[in-house]
C-alpha cells in the first residue's frame, strides 16, 4: 500500500511540472470583464488560481463529511470496543466455568451481560457460573430467560431438567422434557430422559409412544427398542392384572414374550401368561 502511495505521489507531482513546463512555454494573458469590474492575468496565474479553488473546495468537503459523520463514526467505534471487551469477558468466563471457578466465572458474567447487548449469549454463561457456586434461584432464572429465545430454548429446557431433578421435583422435570421432546424428538438424551420418567411413574402408553418416536428416528436400535418394548408390555400387563382385565393383562404377557428370543427373559414374562391362563381354565 505504501508503494502504491509514493508511486501515485510521484505521478502527480510529474504531472504538476509537465504542465508548469507547459505553461511556461506558452506565455499568454488572460482578460475577463464582469459588470464593470476587469481582470488581466497571465495564463499561468489563471491556472494556479483554478488549482487553489479546486484544493479548497476539496478540503470544505471533506471537513462537511468530518463533521457530519463524526460524531456516528466515533460512536460507532466505541460500540465496536464495547463489544470486543464483552467478548473478552464472555471467553473469560467460559474458561473459568471450564476451570470450574464458578465464582470468577459470575464476575465474568456479569461483565459480559452489562457489555453484550446479546441476551442469548451471556445467559448460558450466568446459568454455568450458577451452578458451580449452588445458585439455584439464579441458574433457574437464567435457564428460563433462555426459554424466551427460539434458538435457545432447548438449552434452556435441559437446565431446568437438570434442576428439577436435582430438587427431586420429578412431575417438572417431566413437563420440562416433554417440551424439550417438542422440540427436538430427534435428538437421543432427550429420547431416552422422557422414556425414563415416563416409564417410572407409569405412563406406560406414553413411554411406548416415546420409544416408538426413537425407532423411527433411528435414535433406540432395534434390538434396544425390542427388549425395551417388551419390558413396557411385561409392565402395562401387570397394571391390566391390577385392574382387573385378565384378558388385557394375558394378550400384553404374550406379546412382550414373542418379542424376545433369549430363554431367560421369555421364561420371566411367560410367567404373568401362565399363571393367567391357568386362573381362567379353573374358572
Amino acid at each position: 500500500m505504501q508503494r502504491n502511495r509514493l508511486r501515485n505521489s510521484i505521478i502527480i507531482l510529474a504531472a504538476a511540472m509537465l504542465g508548469a513546463v507547459w505553461l511556461a512555454e506558452r506565455p499568454g494573458a488572460v482578460t475577463a470583464e464582469f459588470r464593470g469590474w476587469r481582470l488581466d492575468t497571465s495564463v499561468g496565474a489563471l491556472m494556479v488560481g483554478i488549482v487553489v479553488v479546486v484544493l479548497v473546495s476539496i478540503g470544505l468537503w471533506l471537513l462537511y463529511r468530518w463533521i457530519v459523520g463524526g460524531p456516528g463514526a466515533l460512536l460507532e467505534g466505541w460500540g465496536d470496543s464495547r463489544r470486543r471487551r464483552g467478548y473478552r469477558e464472555l471467553t473469560q468466563g467460559l474458561a473459568a466455568v471450564a476451570a470450574g471457578d464458578g465464582a470468577e466465572a459470575q464476575k465474568h458474567a456479569r461483565k459480559a451481560e452489562k457489555l453484550l447487548a446479546e441476551p442469548a449469549l451471556t445467559l448460558l454463561l450466568s446459568a454455568q457460573a450458577a451452578q458451580l457456586t449452588d445458585d439455584r434461584e439464579g441458574a433457574k432464572r437464567a435457564f428460563n430467560a433462555m426459554l424466551d429465545d427460539e434458538q435457545m430454548a432447548f438449552l434452556g429446557l435441559r437446565g431446568l431438567i437438570g434442576q428439577a431433578l436435582r430438587e427431586g421435583d420429578q412431575g417438572q422435570a417431566l413437563a420440562y422434557a416433554e417440551r424439550a421432546f417438542q422440540l427436538r424428538p430427534q435428538t437421543p438424551w432427550v429420547v431416552h430422559s422422557l422414556f425414563d420418567m415416563q416409564a417410572q411413574i407409569g405412563q406406560w402408553k406414553a413411554a411406548q409412544e416415546t420409544l416408538d418416536t426413537g425407532l423411527r428416528r433411528k435414535v433406540v436400535t432395534q434390538d434396544k427398542g425390542r427388549t425395551l418394548k417388551a419390558l413396557l408390555l411385561v409392565e402395562r400387563s401387570r397394571a391390566a392384572e391390577r385392574d382387573g382385565s385378565p384378558a388385557d393383562a394375558l394378550a400384553l404377557a404374550r406379546e412382550a414374550e414373542k418379542l424376545l428370543a433369549d430363554p431367560a427373559l421369555t421364561l420371566m414374562l411367560s410367567a404373568p401368561a401362565a399363571q393367567l391362563t391357568g386362573d381362567r381354565d379353573g374358572a
